[in-house]
């Protein structure tokens, strides 16, 4: 095993690196733990179109799927679609989680 002391000596280096830090930094405001609520309607209608879209546009990556979660968020928030009590940090932490599920999904 090699010691890697600079990411950007890498192809996609400095990106893997910069998504390491942004998921560690999500880890950290959620207390370490995933626990996506499956009953939760908004969670589930937001996944299903995180879904659809991911199609549409052709995601293939993690970067580019969190990308997409981010302006869904935006644009619903926007929108009022977003309850004043929705703790969008964990829906959107919840959704990012997801993304080897979705990711299945794409390649079926």
């Amino acid at each position: 095993m090699r010691h890697v002391e600079n990411f950007s000596d890498f192809p996609c280096g400095e990106v893997l690196f910069g998504y390491i830090i942004e998921t560690l930094k999500i880890c950290k405001k959620t207390s370490m733990t995933y626990t996506p609520n499956p009953n939760n309607t908004s969670q589930q209608s937001l996944l299903d179109e995180v879904v659809r879209r991911s199609r549409e546009e052709g995601v293939t990556s993690q970067v580019e799927y969190d990308a997409l979660i981010d302006e869904l968020l935006q644009e619903k928030d926007s929108q009022g679609a977003m309850g004043p009590d929705e703790d969008t940090e964990q829906l959107r932490a919840d959704l990012v989680m997801r993304w080897t599920e979705v990711q299945r999904s794409l390649d079926q």
